[in-house]
């Protein structure tokens, strides 16, 4: 009997004591693991419907806890601005994830637009490959290189003002080569793709997308080349343009080593494009125009009727 008692009290001590020892293996002290969905930063529209991308969570012990995250949505898309979206969950042992958060960025198309903007495009003529700088003064230029279906390689600077009402765009040109031309004004739809990409759809229903390019500034301020083969002789045409409105002006012929220079003051009707007066011109009837895009500059002189496309230096 008394050895009975002893196994008895035995293994009423190891199950006491096994006991203990599975509940504190058993204490839950990891946290929900919270994964934002979708892209952050996120930009929306003024006007649209934001719908967030939401995020997920999962927990060691409780498994798939997406469906318990708590969401605090503060976008507000009638008014510009920066917003976020916060998400928490906590585990059925109360332990809280760390908080997530998506950044909201509510703007207009008008304020998407400004950038470096490029795009590229084919029809049975040749290859287009246009870049696009698009400023907040209602300015705009455009190179366009132009790869023939011949081999041949042509290229263009153009400026205009552009104005935006909804998702309409207008471009009018600063300058135009003649008084037949009639597309002075052009007008074309505006679709926003996303932060980086927006497309035209023009009134003959054609299509162009645009992709953002690179933080570049397109300005007159710097030393601008030309170099082109006549006769036999090659000549060399290169300005500078300084930031105190100063201008150096060369023309050199490699046949007989004549140079031409010129300098003096110089002020402009626009920043990407418009007519540039030298020393004390005055507008007129001859006038000189300009347009600036990235390292293009296009100079125009109605007076022989003489445009030349340089290149920055």
């Amino acid at each position: 009997m008394k050895n009975l008692l002893i196994v008895f009290t035995i293994f009423s001590l190891t199950a006491c004591t096994s006991s203990d020892d599975d509940s504190t293996a058993a204490a839950d002290t990891t946290a929900p693991i919270i994964t934002l969905l979708g892209t952050n930063p996120e930009t929306a529209f003024i006007g649209e419907t934001y719908t967030d991308a939401g995020a997920s969570a999962t927990d060691a012990e409780d498994g798939n806890m997406t469906a318990n995250i708590e969401t605090v949505n503060s976008v507000d898309t009638s008014t510009a601005g920066t917003y976020s979206v916060s998400y928490n969950v906590s585990d059925a042992s109360g332990n809280a994830a760390t908080e997530v958060t998506r950044t909201v960025n509510v703007t207009s198309a008008e304020q998407l637009i400004i950038g470096n903007w490029t795009s590229v495009s084919t029809d049975s003529e040749g290859s287009y490959n246009s870049r696009i700088t698009i400023i907040e003064s209602g300015e705009m230029s455009v190179y366009t290189e132009i790869t023939l279906t011949t081999g041949a390689i042509m290229q263009s600077v153009d400026g205009m003002t552009w104005t935006l009402n909804g998702n309409l765009f207008t471009t009018t040109d600063t300058f135009f080569y003649n008084d037949d031309d009639d597309d002075v004004v052009d007008t074309a739809t505006i679709t926003v793709i996303n932060q980086n990409s927006f497309s035209f759809l023009s009134d003959d229903g054609e299509t162009l997308t645009l992709n953002r390019d690179t933080d570049y500034e397109s300005t007159i301020v710097g030393t601008w080349l030309y170099v082109f083969l006549e006769n036999g002789c090659q000549y060399t045409i290169e300005y500078g343009f300084s930031n105190s409105n100063e201008f150096t002006g060369s023309n050199m012929n490699d046949c007989n080593d004549d140079a031409t220079t010129v300098s003096g003051p110089y002020t402009t009707t626009g920043i990407l494009s418009g007519a540039i007066y030298a020393g004390d011109e005055e507008p007129d009837s001859e006038q000189t125009y300009f347009a600036v895009q990235g390292d293009k500059f296009y100079l125009y002189v109605e007076e022989g009727n003489n445009g030349n496309v340089f290149t920055k230096q």
